[in-house]
């Protein structure tokens, strides 16, 4: 990535942590309580800027920020359902105060976001409205299959699309006129691969590596890819995972990597697109060193 890029995104990252003070002091929240404001890894802002829609650099930083304002109010909230005390390595609002305070936190976040959003073009107003719409009906759908061995890959894709693709979808095709469907097509199988690799990693990966708790979604009733490719093999009735299931879901992380890369010829985004390539193929359940003692809980 440019220089000039990178300094867009410590620029970003400043406005975040101004926009998350101002939103402590209007709505009356401790500033300590979102230490995790700093931690995160602005890809969706990475992927906005290089998608080159957004000429203007003010307005491409105000909508940078606006996105990486909903993806937290969106963890907020998924923290607590989820039951999380940790994210990106720090103490969740949930865990340090309690479930009520961190819904009204998710609120002010949101309350933020709309007022900002009516300073903005009507087109872009919109694009954020669906988003989270669309967001929302991920959540709804997850909740509902909740402890469902017989949830199909139909099903968790859906749900990933919904409520992890919609917002990379965002990312990569807003415009002030009229949204890029390629480069949204692009985000939204970019964002379901980057899901699937993450599911995965839930697994494989060490806890400290991750900065959260790992195996959540399973203990919450949450099948994702590995498990239902592990509930449809029956064969493997003495192991809760093996490299097959892995291997699977990989598999199907690359396949919707292959249509995102047929919807660009923008080399920025295809070098992100392969760098998440790299990641998913180098994931493995060796990676994680505490994995039998997590299993044999």
């Amino acid at each position: 990535m440019k220089q000039n890029s990178l300094k867009e995104l410590e620029e970003i990252e400043k406005k975040i942590l101004k926009e998350g003070e101002k939103i402590c002091k209007d709505f009356s929240i401790d500033s300590k309580l979102l230490m995790f404001l700093k931690n995160g890894k602005k890809l969706r802002s990475k992927l906005l800027i290089l998608s080159g829609n957004i000429k203007n650099k003010k307005k491409r930083i105000d909508i940078c920020t606006l996105i990486e304002l909903l993806h937290v109010a969106s963890l907020v909230h998924d923290d607590i359902i989820d039951e999380n005390s940790l994210r990106r390595g720090a103490p969740t609002i949930n865990s340090l105060i309690n479930e009520k305070y961190a819904v009204s936190v998710g609120y002010a976040f949101f309350s933020h976001i709309f007022m900002e959003l009516l300073t903005k073009d009507e087109q872009i107003l919109l694009s954020f409205f669906e988003t989270m719409k669309e967001m929302c009906i991920g959540e709804i759908l997850e909740i509902k299959s909740t402890f469902n061995r017989s949830r199909n890959i139909k099903n968790y894709i859906k749900v990933i699309s919904l409520k992890t693709g919609s917002l990379f979808a965002l990312s990569c095709s807003i415009n002030e006129k009229n949204n890029n469907e390629n480069l949204k097509s692009f985000g939204k199988n970019f964002g379901i691969a980057f899901q699937i690799l993450d599911d995965i990693s839930d697994i494989t990966e060490d806890e400290n590596k991750l900065g959260k708790e790992t195996f959540k979604d399973l203990r919450s009733g949450v099948y994702t890819l590995p498990v239902i490719y592990y509930l449809s093999n029956r064969d493997e009735v003495n192991k809760l995972f093996s490299e097959e299931s892995i291997n699977k879901s990989k598999i199907k992380a690359i396949k919707y990597l292959l249509i995102a890369k047929k919807n660009t010829k923008n080399k920025k985004l295809l070098d992100e697109l392969e760098i998440l390539e790299k990641n998913i193929n180098d994931v493995s359940l060796n990676n994680n060193i505490h994995f039998s003692q997590k299993t044999s809980e």
